[in-house]
């Protein structure tokens, strides 16, 4: 029995040269791999903060400018913010991970206006754009009500007043990534606790991108932690704006600050904890 000649060649071991691009899908699959050395300790934390705020006038972005109605920290002045101090990433391949656990008795509701919001890689003192105010630079998620703001595809509002969902942050703009990621609806006197992570990937062909996620538990009165949510966006290194975020990727800080609510409220924040770990890892705690 004779076999055609194609038949033959495809029979016949492949030619050195066509060895290459396997090579390079088994080296992206290597930068996929987590290193071996996890981080399990943080850099910041664990730390435990208790909010307030009286009744008064929608508070700004511009709140730097001391226009914004008082909120106290533990009996401390704090105008809007909760910051550590500048840091930046040891590589920006690196992952950078954030953790607590939030409860207020009277923050969600009909009432509520504002929000809290929430990024690491991430500065939020900086005047990167220069008209004299520290920029919201990072990447980052939002907690309260954002579901009256402008549809700007991929951008815009959730379908829900009291929510989690993610937000970019750059100097001189943001966006709300409103229905793509919004979670459940958040209530009073409930705990919860939330993992931000914003962690570097790869895919064949060495193409790299930064996966920003969140998980969102609520934590019975047992002490089980129950999976209630979650979302994702993926941030590229080119193209434009907000899926090119302008924001540095090596940014190792983090921000908290609450805008625009004029109800008087009370808010915890338990165990937060700031980790950075090795290049590619998933992430950096064991939650």
């Amino acid at each position: 029995m004779k076999m055609n000649h194609s038949l033959m060649q495809a029979l016949q071991p492949d030619k050195p040269k066509a060895q290459y691009p396997v090579l390079c899908l088994v080296f992206a699959a290597l930068l996929l791999l987590p290193s071996a050395l996890m981080a399990t300790e943080p850099y910041f934390g664990p730390h435990t903060y208790h909010f307030t705020q009286s009744v008064g006038s929608a508070c700004p972005i511009e709140w730097w400018t001391g226009d914004c109605p008082e909120i106290v920290r533990d009996n401390l002045r704090w105008h809007g913010y909760l910051f550590d101090e500048h840091r930046t990433l040891e590589h920006w391949w690196n992952t950078h991970e954030l953790v607590f656990d939030f409860e207020s008795p009277d923050y969600f509701g009909p009432d509520l206006t504002g929000h809290w919001a929430i990024a690491i890689r991430a500065d939020g003192v900086s005047d990167r754009s220069g008209n004299g105010r520290p920029d919201l630079e990072g990447r980052g998620l939002i907690l309260g009500n954002v579901s009256g703001i402008d549809e700007a595809f991929p951008c815009g509002p959730t379908g829900t007043e009291s929510t989690i969902t993610m937000e970019a942050f750059w100097a001189g703009g943001n966006c709300v990534f409103g229905r793509s990621t919004e979670g459940p609806r958040l209530e009073n006197n409930t705990r919860y606790r939330v993992q931000l992570v914003s962690s570097v990937q790869a895919i064949p062909w060495l193409t790299l991108f930064i996966n920003n996620r969140y998980r969102l538990w609520r934590i019975e009165p047992s002490g089980q932690a129950i999976l209630i949510g979650s979302g994702t966006y993926y941030e590229t290194l080119t193209g434009s704006i907000p899926l090119n975020n302008p924001a540095a990727k090596n940014l190792g800080g983090f921000f908290i600050t609450e805008v625009m609510s004029q109800h008087s409220w009370q808010f915890a924040i338990f165990d937060l904890q700031l980790f950075e770990c090795g290049s590619f890892e998933p992430q950096c705690s064991n939650y």
